[in-house]
């Protein structure tokens, strides 16, 4: 065996302190004989005691997350922000059209940002990362520009709604798979300070947001943010390098033999029920954000238009800490818990009336952004490492259905004048997220063969 075959070998292999996709389970899913079914078995068991090199450090490893930090806090941690846009739209520029109607737009941010992992997933895969970030800070910048000049609902549905959204989902999905070369044993953690890039970008850009609109209004705020996202994605993107080989050469028609989405990944059972949780936890996870600062204008809570930035900035704690308790017990084992508690508080979120909204912000905000720190990581370990990227875009490419229906739908539920109908709305995203939760725990078991203290 050569030496980049027998690379490529241990790129494949799990770790030994881990479960990964290849348990008894999985195995016998496929359609081989019991002497082959045993000899996979025992490759996978043998398999666990190499060691795969990954550097699990670094400057050059850390500086990839720190590239990654700042892609995040311009892509989700801006896309986070919109309940501001969201409250202002309502009452200025489109205060004709209902809140339904105004959340389309956000929502389809939130499709775009997981439905451009099915492309940008396999342009990972094929190396391809910094030609298409390259264009997607282009196109962020341009968008906003073009945001700038926007007053009619069309408009800022073309230009935010859409063109941002793809700019979006480049960005956060070419990224997103980055430390996945360089960490493993440190996977979760790295994931969590990356992830928090979206938590800080949550805390700011609300504040950032409104304040600039009553100082300098609109145009020039959507005006600044598009230079200073030019600025600093722009230097972030000399940070981003992959280490791995890239799974088929694009060069002389390589690309013709790429396949855009791997099939295959769906016979694995918790790969499966991952994704379909995933999904139904995206038709109701992201209510709160979208809703806040009205619900907050709504009871004349004080210190309002700042709880969304809480919020966020409670999820950058939710980032970072779980990702450090899921590298010694476990990603899946971690992220289902944090879910169940988010779950509980999108039940009794109208209850939240008075400042006692500080201990919503705060819990939620930790809960969920554990959520969203922990996908990739979990993804990572339900499959080899060399296709990483292909899974985890077909994951988000199949959830952002959830991003573009959920939040429209609780605002179709919630109303178009007061009082709206905040019980119904939290109600039906409390229980769809109940379900994407018990889909979570589902795959867990199924990863690890139904072993309770399992770790995975």
């Amino acid at each position: 065996m050569g030496d980049e075959e027998r690379r490529d070998s241990m790129e494949a292999t799990p770790s030994p302190t881990e479960v990964t996709h290849e348990g008894p389970n999985d195995v016998e899913n496929n359609e081989v004989s019991p002497s082959e079914k045993e000899r996979k078995i025992e490759e996978v068991i043998r398999s666990n005691d190499e060691d795969e090199g990954y550097p699990e450090g670094g400057l050059r490893a850390w500086s990839v997350v720190a590239g990654t930090w700042a892609m995040m806090a311009f892509s989700f941690g801006y896309l986070n922000s919109f309940g501001v846009l969201q409250e202002f739209y309502s009452r200025d520029y489109l205060k004709e059209y209902s809140q339904s109607d105004i959340a389309w737009i956000g929502a389809v941010q939130y499709f775009f940002i997981f439905f451009m992992g099915l492309f940008a997933g396999r342009a990972f895969d094929l190396g391809l990362m910094r030609v298409f970030l390259a264009f997607a800070i282009l196109l962020f910048s341009f968008s906003q520009m073009m945001l700038s000049l926007s007053t009619k609902y069309y408009q800022i549905f073309l230009s935010e709604g859409i063109a941002l959204g793809i700019a979006f989902g480049l960005l956060f999905n070419l990224s997103v798979s980055a430390p996945t070369h360089w960490f493993k044993r440190r996977r979760a953690t790295a994931m969590g300070v990356q992830a928090s890039g979206s938590s800080m970008g949550g805390v700011l850009f609300p504040i950032v947001v409104r304040r600039l609109i009553d100082e300098i209004g609109f145009p020039w705020t959507m005006r600044f943010i598009g230079f200073l996202g030019l600025f600093c994605l722009g230097l972030s993107w000399f940070l981003m390098k992959t280490r791995l080989p890239p799974l088929v050469s694009y060069r002389n028609g390589g690309w013709r033999q790429v396949q855009w989405v791997d099939l295959s990944a769906f016979k694995m059972g918790s790969y499966t029920a991952f994704v379909f949780g995933s999904t139904l936890i995206l038709f109701g996870l992201y209510t709160p954000f979208t809703y806040l600062d009205i619900f907050t204008r709504t009871y004349n809570i004080p210190a309002d238009g700042y709880w969304l930035s809480i919020l966020n900035a409670a999820s950058i704690f939710g980032r970072i800490i779980p990702g450090l308790i899921a590298d010694k017990v476990g990603r899946i084992n971690t992220i289902v818990p944090h879910t169940i508690v988010a779950t509980i508080f999108l039940f009794v979120f109208p209850l939240f009336t008075n400042l006692s909204m500080i201990a919503f912000t705060l819990i939620f905000g930790y809960c969920s952004g554990c959520y969203v720190s922990l996908i990739p990581a979990c993804v990572a370990q339900l499959g080899p490492i060399h296709n990483v990227g292909t899974r985890l875009g077909m994951l988000f490419a199949v959830s952002s259905i959830g991003g573009l229906l959920g939040t429209p739908i609780s605002g179709f539920i919630l109303g178009d004048s007061q009082p709206y109908n905040w019980w119904g709305a939290l109600g039906y995203s409390g229980a769809v997220v109940c379900v994407g939760v018990a889909c979570l725990a589902l795959s867990r078991m199924l990863a690890v063969n139904w072993k309770w203290r399992a770790k995975i």
